[in-house]
């Protein structure tokens, strides 16, 4: 299906179902951005592992848990 098409189906939904389909989509979106950070996440404390190898374990979990705090 092509964005073109959904875009002209989307046009033709009735309110109610416009409403629903937007709170799926909200929702859709919002698993979505979840999976992306919690990666982007994932990426950044493998970074900070390494940039604190041998300055010391608890300087190391220290900024660990901060980022962790974060989020």
């Amino acid at each position: 299906m092509t964005i073109e098409k959904i875009k002209h189906a989307i046009k033709k939904l009735p309110p109610n179902e416009l409403t629903e389909f937007r709170q799926w989509f909200e929702e859709y979106h919002a698993q979505t951005n979840k999976a992306s950070d919690l990666a982007e996440m994932k990426a950044t404390l493998k970074k900070l592992r390494g940039s604190f190898k041998g300055t010391g374990l608890t300087k190391a979990l220290m900024k660990e848990k901060e980022f962790e705090k974060r989020y």
